[in-house]
């Protein structure tokens, strides 16, 4: 078992996320500003088809595999969303899982479910080919697993009683032996908001967890109060990639209901582009907490937040094929990105605006109990 903490980043050679920057870069930007082109996909609406609200989607090329996010059923599509087969593994047995589906995935050509607590692998037929559990570290829980490469997986460590731990992340492989533990330096207890007023009792905000996500033949690893996102290689060695700055955004200790800061919690990464979601307090807009998306160009090392206040829009304007606004929910190679349309809102969409005549003819032919419509985009 090795064990890695992470190093002083040198900002000179790593990538630095200005989100006080992006806050000054308000604004939709154009979908042909990082992408080539966009494809949309209808799945094949039947019976024994249908796919449910939330979906995760995964793609390979050849398949696309949409998991229902509550029921697990898993759907396969072929790549111009013709049904294939569902598959329903769900239950308690050996080779079962049990719903909810965190993350969906397609490696070596098999269907890979991610749970709460461990990873399950089928072939694209829907035939079991392994289940590896979480291990087990002492005085930690371990959860949120991820693969990460052959026999290799990736999971968060939280201790959810006492501040101060150590580790933040763990390393194993398909025997559920522990490969590595990975402590960030930094690492205090439950964030703690007040409520307000003399005397009132305090509350845990939330425990901040480490997220971690695949990207290429590494994984990136994120823990809310480092500051960095780190990257892991296939031999357990460790660095730092992005460096963030929150400025006066920055998450303290103690926060009061009109805290101003930015909390990032999650991204996709391609070869050119970081696409982030995080939750902002009091900053764009003036109460509450709401869900933002921020994207970072590696080339032109410009961090923007996507976000169109009169029109409550907060992803990419699609003016390549004129259809709705476009955010990212899963990768496929280094230039490819996937995301979900539900049948109402393209129907509402085309309804009130001008869309292209590729889109007319898929919405013409829907209603809205229709399965989604995948949108790929290919990057620049």
């Amino acid at each position: 078992m090795v064990v890695v903490s992470c190093k002083s980043a040198d900002t000179a050679k790593t990538h630095v996320i200005n989100f006080p920057e992006a806050i000054d870069n308000i604004g939709l930007i154009n979908l042909s500003e990082v992408a080539k082109s966009i494809r949309y996909v209808p799945l094949e609406t039947r019976g024994d088809a249908l796919v449910g609200e939330y979906p995760r989607i995964s793609y390979d090329g050849k398949h696309i595999v949409v998991a229902d996010y509550q029921s697990g059923i898993i759907k396969v599509f072929d790549n111009n969303g013709k049904f294939i087969r569902s598959i329903n593994r769900v239950g308690r047995g050996s080779e079962e899982f049990l719903p909810m589906i965190t993350i969906l995935s397609i490696f070596n050509e098999n269907i890979v479910v991610m749970t709460e607590r461990e990873v399950v692998e089928y072939d694209i037929y829907g035939n079991f080919v392994r289940k590896v559990a979480v291990p087990n570290v002492e005085g930690y829980r371990v959860g949120n697993p991820i693969m990460i490469g052959e026999n290799r997986y990736a999971a968060s460590l939280v201790d959810f009683t006492s501040g101060n731990k150590e580790y933040c992340a763990v390393v194993y492989d398909s025997l559920s032996n522990v490969d590595q533990l990975i402590t960030v330096s930094g690492i205090s207890g439950p964030q703690v908001v007040s409520d307000g007023g003399i005397g009132s009792a305090q509350r845990v905000g939330y425990v901040p967890v480490a997220r971690l996500f695949q990207y290429d033949e590494t994984f990136r690893l994120y823990y809310p109060e480092s500051e960095e996102i780190l990257s892991v290689d296939k031999s357990n060695v460790m660095d730092t990639v992005y460096v963030i700055e929150y400025g006066e955004y920055k998450i303290e200790s103690n926060l009061s209901p009109d805290s101003r800061c930015i909390q990032l919690m999650s991204f996709l990464e391609s070869e050119n582009f970081l696409f982030m979601s995080a939750y902002t307090f009091a900053t764009i807009t003036t109460t509450g907490s709401h869900r933002m998306n921020f994207l970072y160009d590696k080339e032109a090392k410009k961090t923007s937040v996507l976000y169109d206040k009169a029109e409550s829009k907060y992803g990419f304007k699609d003016d390549i094929g004129n259809g709705p606004e476009f955010w990212p929910r899963s990768t496929f190679g280094e230039k490819m990105v996937l995301s979900d349309i539900s049948a109402l809102s393209l129907i509402e969409f085309a309804e009130n605006n001008t869309v292209s005549k590729d889109l007319e003819k898929i919405v013409s032919a829907m209603d809205e109990n229709s399965n989604p419509v995948i949108a790929i985009v290919e990057l620049k």
